[in-house]
Parts: structure tokens; C-alpha cells; sequence
């Protein structure tokens, strides 16, 4: 009897986790990959990505850049524009030629991104089943579809402040988007190491010392 990994509730996946996810999701049939990425490299909430339709796409399903999430869909009501990788615009744009391959006259409007072969909305429900069974298939630890979410926002914030994380996910509140973040062990030793280095880089790079703000 297979032996299988532990249930992760609200945890971030780790480098390699993320590699093998994004693999695997590239054998899965489009929708349920264009699912998958909206999570993890959009950080949008699997009820968001199951309701999305194309006209969430701008400036057109053809030559998407950015998907903005409309208000009355968004958790806190508040409308927000996320920013397209590359690759998720590819996908995108796959997805849309093959939906109008199928369904020649898809209204934009009306017309769900993630949808069965039988053109039947992909459920939240359905997104983490699908996800359990891949999990255990493929011997990852069997996490919940918010765990993409969470990882999105952890790899944000390596790279940019809390602001910008919390803009991105649609949270109200900075305090709601701070039970997001779990620092690894490796970032806070890097944060620790690049903290004690900052005074010497200044001294050889000047631009980074801070400035002051002009007095009125």
C-alpha cells in the first residue's frame, strides 16, 4: 500500500515542489493548466480563476498583457489588475484559440476560461480533487489549491516590498496579506547576511545610500 506524503494546509511550496507542479500541469489538458498558472503565477483565489471569462483578459483575449478581476467576483470587492508573465499570456492565448476552435461563436463576455470538454464550469471542489489525485500520482505532498496563492505571494515578496503583494492578491488589508508570507529559513539568513553587508556596499556604491526627505 502506497505510503502517502502529508496534507499541507496554507503552506508555501518549495523550489523544486513548484518545478515539478509546473511539469506536470504541462501534460494536463489546457484548461486545468490555465487554472493552475492563473494561482500560482497570478496569485489569483481558485474561485476567481474557475469564474473568470475571456473579457477578463486585456486589452483583448488575443493579445492579453494583464487580467483584471472585476469587483463584484473580487473577495474585497474591489476590482484589480494583475500582470501577465510571458508564458501565462502564450497559455492565454492558446486557450482562446482553441475555446473558439471549439466553440466558434464564444462570447468573450460569457465565455469561462476553465471549463471541461464538455464546456461545464471546472469547480473549486473539482480543482482540488484533480489536484489530490495528482499529488498522489506523482508522490507531492497533497496541498490545497490556496497553497499556489500563498506561493505566489512568497515569491512576489522576494522580489519586491509588502505593498505590492498585497495590491497584487486584492487584500483590503496589509495585515491579511502578512498571513501570507512564510520566510524560509534561507531568506531570513540572506535578509541577516545582505543586512550586515549594506553598510560596505554603500560605502562602494553611493546611489544606494538613502536620502533624506527635503524639508518644506
Amino acid at each position: 500500500m502506497r505510503n502517502h506524503l502529508p496534507y499541507v494546509k496554507a503552506h508555501v511550496l518549495t523550489v523544486p515542489e513548484q518545478i515539478k507542479i509546473n511539469h506536470i500541469a504541462a501534460s494536463q489538458p489546457i484548461h486545468f493548466r490555465v487554472a493552475l498558472s492563473l494561482q500560482l503565477h497570478a496569485g489569483l483565489r481558485v474561485g476567481e480563476a474557475t469564474k473568470a471569462t475571456f473579457n477578463w483578459l486585456k486589452p483583448t483575449p488575443q493579445t492579453c498583457t494583464e487580467i483584471i478581476i472585476p469587483a463584484h467576483v473580487a473577495k474585497s470587492r474591489q476590482a484589480r489588475s494583475v500582470p501577465l508573465t510571458p508564458e501565462l499570456q502564450t497559455l492565454l492565448r492558446l486557450c482562446w484559440m482553441e475555446t473558439t476552435t471549439r466553440q466558434p461563436a464564444a462570447d468573450p463576455n460569457t465565455t469561462r476560461l476553465v471549463q471541461s470538454p464538455k464546456q461545464t464550469r471546472y469547480t473549486p471542489r473539482w480543482m482540488n480533487k484533480k489536484l489530490k489525485i495528482i499529488c498522489r500520482n506523482h508522490d507531492l505532498r497533497h496541498f490545497h489549491t490556496h497553497c499556489l496563492r500563498h506561493t505566489f505571494a512568497n515569491n512576489v515578496l522576494k522580489i519586491a516590498n509588502l505593498r505590492i503583494v498585497q495590491t497584487l492578491l486584492g487584500h483590503a488589508s496589509l495585515a491579511t496579506t502578512q498571513l501570507y508570507l512564510h520566510p524560509t529559513v534561507n531568506d531570513m539568513e540572506t535578509a541577516v547576511r545582505d543586512a550586515a553587508a549594506y553598510p560596505y556596499n554603500v560605502t562602494h556604491n553611493p546611489t544606494l545610500e538613502p536620502t533624506s526627505p527635503t524639508p518644506p
